[in-house]
């Protein structure tokens, strides 16, 4: 039992990373002032044999997102941020699959992948490192503040009416992006800023300061 045991400990954490992908995303927005790009890595866990759950962000079987929303700055003082969920508050969680199945990926993987084999797609891509530029429907949501230092003034932004000119999916070994609360100073404390009696802001936030960030409890 105790060489089982021992055996069993060897294989886990062998496996420790398996069923993980690291990946960088990258906002190119075309302005009067020129190219503005933003980019950060993030990273997709799933643990189980079951297929990627498409609506949370954190979803069954230990999986999830790990990461926080791309910052570009635009100038003025104006800065998009691209969410960690789509427009209809779908997770990119869901995304990532279905870009390393696009034909057009660089390289392209050896084969589609199913939904259940999520761990063979994140091992190859992973050796492969691929380039995806995302399609318009795999878009995360595009929000901006009217008032950095108030979370009540967030709003949606069409990729079209801000010049959005592609949004990519590079596959890579970096460090996952922190330090959005240097920009967004309430969102290390949203509890305590609503809970303050003296803050005007006393309505319910919006569903998109969700996808500004998330961090899973086995990080």
């Amino acid at each position: 039992m105790g060489l089982l045991a021992s055996a069993a400990a060897v294989m886990l954490v062998g496996c420790a990373k398996r069923g993980r992908l690291r990946y960088r995303i990258t906002v190119e927005v075309e302005t009067p002032g020129g190219l503005k790009t933003g980019s950060s890595v993030m990273e997709t866990r799933q643990q189980g044999p079951q297929p990627l759950v498409p609506w949370e962000l954190g979803s069954g079987g230990g999986g999830g997102v790990i990461g926080e929303a791309v910052a570009v700055d635009l100038g003025g003082g104006r800065v998009i941020f691209a969410l960690l969920s789509g427009p209809e508050g779908r997770s990119i969680y869901a995304m990532v699959p279905r870009a390393l199945n696009y034909p057009e990926l660089t390289p392209p993987l050896s084969r589609q992948f199913k939904p259940h084999e999520w761990q063979d797609a994140f091992d190859e891509a992973t050796d492969a490192e691929p380039l995806a530029v995302l399609r318009r429907e795999d878009y995360p949501m595009l929000v901006t503040f009217g008032d950095l230092n108030n979370p009540k003034s967030v709003e949606a932004v069409n990729p079209d009416a801000i010049g959005v000119r592609r949004i990519t999916m590079q596959v890579t070994d970096d460090p996952v992006t922190t330090g959005i609360e240097k920009r967004l100073r309430w969102l290390d404390h949203l509890d305590q800023y609503l809970a303050n009696p003296s803050n005007p802001f006393t309505g319910s936030l919006p569903e998109a300061i969700n996808g500004l960030r998330s961090q899973l409890n086995d990080r």
